[in-house]
C-alpha cells in the first residue's frame, strides 16, 4: 500500500490499546500555485489491530 501518512510515534497506553501519533499531507490547487496542507492526529487502536489500515480508515473518511 502507498501510504498517504507518516506515523511518528507509537506507544502502548495503559489499557493496552496502541496510540498512533501520524501526519499527512496533500496537495491542493488553489489556481495559479499549488498549496498542501497537513494534518498530525493521535489515535487509539487496538493492539491487535493494523496500524497502518487504521490510520488509513481514519483518514479516507475526511482527509484523502
Amino acid at each position: 500500500m502507498i501510504k498517504p501518512f507518516k506515523i511518528i510515534k507509537t506507544v502502548v497506553e495503559p489499557e493496552g490499546n496502541i496510540g498512533v501519533s501520524f501526519i499527512s499531507t496533500k496537495s491542493v490547487d488553489t489556481g495559479a500555485f499549488g498549496n498542501t496542507l497537513s494534518v498530525r492526529a493521535y489515535i487509539s487502536v487496538p493492539s491487535d489491530a493494523d496500524i497502518d489500515q487504521a490510520v488509513f480508515d481514519y483518514l479516507k473518511d475526511e482527509w484523502l
